[in-house]
C-alpha cells in the first residue's frame, strides 16, 4: 500500500470514528497503536466504553458495521431488554458492548471459542462500568463434546467446518444451546444473535423445543 493510500485510509477511518463519538486521542492514536510493541487496536468512545482487539483483526470494519451502520439496530425494544441477550460468535465483544451501551441494564452472555478473541471479550466487558456481560470461552454446536476450530486469516472467519486436525486447527469445548441456557440460568432470551460461520444449522437443529420457546 502506498503512503498516500495509507493516509487516505487513516483519514477515512478517523472521520468514521469521529462520527461514532470516539475521543480525539483515540482517533489520533488508532493507526499508531497498531505498530507499537505489543500492538493492538483500541477505540475509546467515552462514558467508559473502550474496545480493544488484536492489531491483525479488522476491528474498524466490524465497528463500522455494528456501531456506525447499526446493522443490528433493534428499533423500539424495551430498555433494558426483557430477557437475556445471547451473543454466539461474540468475537472481541463489539455487539455485546453495543447492547450494553444502548440497552443499559440488559443481561448479556457472549460466547466465543477462540481463546485469543475470548480474552479480548473478557477485557472489553470488564472495561464498561455497570455492564452485565458474561464471557463464555466455548463453541456452541448441536451436541456436547470437543471439536476442532479451524483458524482463518482473522478471528472473525474461524469456523468449525473446515479440515480437521491441521496445524492451524485448535481443539475447543462444544456446548449445546440447551446447556448454555441451563448453565447460566437463562429463563428468557430477548435476543439470540448467531454469527458463527455455518454452525447456525447444527445449533438450532440440536436445540430442544423447550429451549427454543424461551427465545
Amino acid at each position: 500500500m502506498s503512503l498516500l493510500s495509507r493516509i487516505r485510509g487513516n483519514l477515512a477511518g478517523g472521520m468514521m470514528l469521529a462520527k461514532a463519538g470516539a475521543t480525539l486521542p483515540s482517533i489520533l492514536l488508532y493507526p499508531i497503536r497498531r505498530r507499537l510493541p505489543g500492538a493492538r487496536t483500541q477505540i475509546d468512545l467515552g462514558h467508559g466504553v473502550s474496545i480493544t482487539g488484536p492489531a491483525d483483526e479488522p476491528l474498524l470494519f466490524l465497528f463500522r458495521e455494528i456501531w456506525v451502520d447499526r446493522r443490528y439496530d433493534l428499533g423500539d425494544l424495551p430498555r433494558p431488554l426483557d430477557g437475556a441477550v445471547v451473543d454466539i460468535g461474540a468475537h472481541v465483544g463489539l455487539f455485546s458492548m453495543w447492547i450494553a451501551r444502548h440497552f443499559p441494564g440488559s443481561r448479556i452472555v457472549g460466547v466465543e471459542p477462540s481463546p485469543r478473541a475470548a480474552g479480548y471479550l473478557r477485557r472489553n466487558a470488564a472495561s464498561l462500568p455497570g455492564a452485565d456481560i458474561t464471557a463464555v470461552e466455548a463453541a456452541v454446536g448441536g451436541r456436547h463434546g470437543r471439536s476442532f476450530l479451524h483458524l482463518g486469516r482473522s478471528e472473525m472467519t474461524n469456523s468449525m467446518y473446515a479440515e480437521r486436525g491441521g496445524s492451524s486447527d485448535l481443539e475447543v469445548e462444544v456446548i449445546t444451546l440447551d446447556e448454555l441456557f441451563a448453565r447460566f440460568g437463562i429463563d428468557r432470551c430477548a435476543l439470540l444473535k448467531l454469527d458463527c460461520e455455518g454452525a447456525e444449522y447444527d445449533i438450532l437443529g440440536g436445540t430442544s423445543t423447550e429451549t427454543l420457546s424461551r427465545i
